[in-house]
């Protein structure tokens, strides 16, 4: 197991500049993303499995395609960088890999809903059909994203360092701890 910091950041550096990611639900998790941010990221990679349309009027409307693309519609603005989301869709084949048939949810095929957004929140291109698997091309210019970190910079000058910060645990993490091995 690695033991130097470098091992335990959540964002490393490519030839197309610092790239982080994570995945589902992790993105409802503030200081995960505000860690992230803290390493001035260029490309955020949004890792997300099938989702479908709201079925009927009790399905839980957190979990719609429309809320996740509304989340990443912010969370670009917020982490002030270039997001990639990347979704899974079911085919019939996968449903049976996965064992979901039957299910209200996966009464079609699809769940996708994969999309570019730029560091100003805009969508970027037309997305694919929520069955359909591809690639997705969308020219950016990651330099773009110190022009909107003018306006908003969660971890600059719009962070309040005076009043908060963030404390992350950069040891190498292991089932047991001992307090006196600090």
């Amino acid at each position: 197991m690695a033991t130097d910091r470098a091992s335990r950041s959540t964002v490393v550096p490519s030839k197309f500049g610092r790239i982080g990611g994570l995945n589902c639900w992790e993105h409802s998790q503030p200081l995960l993303r505000y860690y992230e941010y803290s390493q001035d990221v260029d490309l955020h990679i949004s890792s997300w499995p099938s989702i479908f349309p709201q079925h009927n009027p009790g399905w839980p409307y957190h979990i719609v395609p429309e809320t996740c693309k509304n989340i990443f519609n912010i969370l670009s603005q917020e982490v002030v960088c270039v997001v990639v989301l990347a979704s899974q869709i079911l085919t019939e084949k996968s449903k049976e890999a996965a064992n979901v048939q039957g299910y209200a949810y996966t009464e079609k095929s699809g769940g996708g809903f994969s999309t570019i957004f730029s560091p100003f929140g805009q969508e970027l291109l037309e997305p694919l059909r929520p069955d359909e698997e591809g690639t997705l091309y969308a020219q950016v210019d990651i330099k773009e994203k110190h022009k909107a970190k003018q306006n908003l910079d969660t971890v600059g000058h719009c962070s309040h360092p005076d009043q908060l910060s963030l404390r992350v645990n950069t040891h190498a993490s292991t089932p047991v701890f001992l307090a006196n091995d600090l």
